[in-house]
């Protein structure tokens, strides 16, 4: 039985076998690039947490530390300043995030968000107010330039609540 190696392989054979393997090579690293990699459900709820701490504390006055930690945060800029200068919101201490739920990208379109978004529980701490936590509270982040955010739904849903009902500028 012979074995061929490759230095028995005519040299003409040779280049056509190294062309074809970096062609392959390139095609396979084109096609991973395009799809973004999806972060991980661990990552990804500490990262939601983050976002929702940020923006529910309000002992924290910067505008624009809570428009960082929104979606398309830029366009609620007078909503989220009229917010951080209400009694009421300066009640909030921060948030605590009970669950993530990674939804998939029908779960996303239901939503109307963009994949890949997450369903989240949490509760607002209101420490110094004497009915306690808002508890329970149901929203949503999406993953927007490779990190987690507080939906603007959610925002909105809550700042149109302190607007008695009427969504502010932006929502």
């Amino acid at each position: 039985m012979n074995v061929v190696t490759v230095t028995t392989v005519p040299s003409r054979y040779r280049r056509s076998v190294a062309t074809i393997v970096v062609s392959a090579a390139a095609l396979l690293a084109a096609c991973s690039s395009s799809t973004p990699a999806m972060p991980s459900a661990s990552a990804s709820k500490a990262d939601i947490a983050h976002a929702y701490q940020t923006l529910f504390n309000m002992q924290d006055k910067a505008v624009g530390t809570k428009l960082a930690v929104i979606q398309n945060g830029s366009t609620l800029k007078n909503a989220i300043t009229a917010a951080l200068a209400s009694p009421m919101a300066g009640e909030a201490a921060g948030a605590t995030v009970n669950s993530v739920s990674i939804l998939s990208d029908s779960g996303c379109k239901a939503e109307y968000l963009p994949s890949p978004c997450a369903a989240v529980g949490y509760s607002i701490l209101l420490p110094s107010v004497s009915t306690g936590n808002l508890t329970g509270l149901k929203g949503f982040a999406v993953y927007e330039n490779g990190r987690w955010v507080v939906s603007r739904s959610t925002i909105c849903s809550l700042l149109t609540l302190e607007n008695n009902n009427n969504a502010p500028q932006g929502c």
